[in-house]
C-alpha cells in the first residue's frame, strides 16, 4: 500500500472545458442499438449527453484551453509556474509527451518540470498525490495538473460496453505551496492481474481472447464493477483509519463518474449518505481523470470565490476516490474551498 501525508499544499483553482459538440445518447446509439439497449444503459450507467471533439481537436487542445482559463482566473504570471503534469489515456502523440506541447503553447518557462501519465480514470487522485509530493519536496512551488481525454476517437460506435458511456473533456487544477494550508492524505492500490480487462491496444497484442479489435477501447464492465464493489469499501475503511478521520467527519464525497449505479451502491456499502456524493455523469459521461474536476466545477460552486471577491468561501473536508484501468484505486482526503475558476467553457476547433 502506498500512503502519504503532505502539508502546506493548497489547491488554488480548477477550470474545465468541453467541446462545443453535445450529442444525446439516443441519437448516438440509434444507428447501432435497439432502443431498449439504449434505455438500459441510460438507466444503469446514467449517461444522457456526451461531448465529442471535432476532427482537428485533440486532448492537448482541451488541456491548453482549460489551463489558459485557469491561469487567467488565478492571475498567476507564467514564469511563476514551475511544474506541469498532463494526465491522459488519449495523448496527442506517443512521443513527445503532450506536456511538452502544453509548456510551449501556454508560454511556460523552459526550466519547468513536465511529465505525462496515462493513469486515466484513477488518475485524478493519484496525480494530486504526485503534484503535492513535487511541491512538498521543494521541486515545485506552483504546478498545473491538466487532465484531458478524447475518448470519442478510440471508442467503437458498435460496442455496447463503451459506445454510450465515454465523453471528451479537459480540466486544469492549480496547486501551490501555502504555509498553513493544512494536511492532505493520499493512498493508491493496484491489482495488475486485471490489466487486460480495460485496454486500449498499442505495441503489444493483448492476450485476452475476448479482445479482437486492438484499435478501440475494450472494457469488461461486469468484471470492473464487481472488482470495485468488492475492493472500494475496504479501501475507504483502511484509508480513513490511516488518516484518522471518521466517514461522518467527511463533508463531501467525490467519486470518479464511472457509473451512477456504482456510485449509489458504493455509498450504501460504506454507509454514506448519498446527498454527500454528487453525481453528474448524465451531463458529460465518463471523462476519465477529468470527471472529478468537472464534478467540482458543476456541482460544488459554493467552493469557488465569486467574481474574484477576496472574502473566503466555505471549506469542505473532501474524500476523492478515483478508480479504473489497471485496476487501480486512488484516494485523497483534502480540504477544498476558496477556489478560483469554476467555469466549464465550451470550445470549438483545435490548435
Amino acid at each position: 500500500m502506498s500512503f502519504v501525508k503532505n502539508n502546506d499544499v493548497k489547491i488554488a483553482g480548477i477550470s474545465c472545458v468541453v467541446p462545443d459538440n453535445p450529442i444525446k445518447v439516443d441519437d448516438l446509439g440509434a444507428p447501432y442499438f435497439q432502443q431498449d439497449v439504449i434505455d438500459r444503459i441510460r438507466k444503469s450507467v446514467g449517461t444522457d449527453t456526451l461531448y465529442f471533439t471535432s476532427e482537428d481537436q485533440g486532448s492537448g487542445d482541451l488541456g491548453i484551453a482549460a489551463a489558459e482559463d485557469l491561469i487567467q482566473a488565478l492571475g498567476w504570471t507564467r514564469d511563476s509556474i514551475d511544474g506541469l503534469i498532463f494526465v491522459s489515456q488519449t495523448p496527442d502523440y506517443v512521443v513527445p509527451p503532450t506536456s511538452c506541447r502544453l509548456q510551449d503553447e501556454l508560454g511556460l518557462p523552459g526550466n519547468i518540470f513536465v511529465m505525462d501519465t496515462n493513469y486515466g480514470c484513477p488518475g485524478y487522485a493519484a496525480s494530486l498525490m504526485f503534484a503535492t509530493q513535487l511541491i512538498q519536496t521543494g521541486m515545485c512551488e506552483r504546478l498545473l495538473l491538466v487532465c484531458a481525454e478524447c475518448h470519442s476517437k478510440y471508442i467503437s460506435r458498435k460496442d455496447e460496453a463503451t459506445a454510450l458511456i465515454f465523453g471528451d473533456a479537459g480540466g486544469a487544477t492549480a496547486l501551490e505551496k501555502c504555509d498553513g494550508a493544512g494536511e492532505s492524505f493520499f493512498k493508491t492500490v493496484c491489482d495488475g492481474s486485471y490489466a487486460e480487462q480495460l485496454v486500449l491496444g498499442a505495441y503489444k497484442s493483448p492476450q485476452n481472447p475476448n479482445i479482437s479489435d486492438h484499435k478501440h477501447t475494450y472494457m469488461d464492465g461486469e468484471t470492473l464493477t464487481k472488482f470495485m464493489f468488492r475492493e472500494i469499501p475496504s479501501f475507504c475503511t483502511d484509508f480513513l483509519d490511516k488518516v484518522g478521520v471518521k466517514l461522518d467527519e467527511i463533508d463531501s464525497l467525490l467519486f470518479h463518474q464511472a457509473n451512477a449505479y456504482m456510485i449509489r451502491y458504493l455509498c450504501r456499502r460504506i454507509k454514506a449518505d448519498l446527498s454527500r456524493a454528487s453525481i453528474n455523469i448524465e451531463n458529460y459521461g465518463n471523462t476519465s481523470a477529468v470527471s472529478i474536476p468537472l464534478l467540482i466545477c458543476d456541482k460544488k460552486k459554493d467552493l469557488f470565490i465569486k467574481n474574484n471577491i477576496t472574502e473566503k468561501t466555505k471549506t469542505e473536508k473532501t474524500l476523492i476516490l478515483s478508480f479504473g484501468a489497471g485496476y487501480i484505486i486512488s484516494g485523497a482526503v483534502i480540504d477544498l474551498g476558496n477556489l478560483k475558476g469554476g467555469q466549464i467553457r465550451h470550445i470549438t476547433g483545435g490548435n
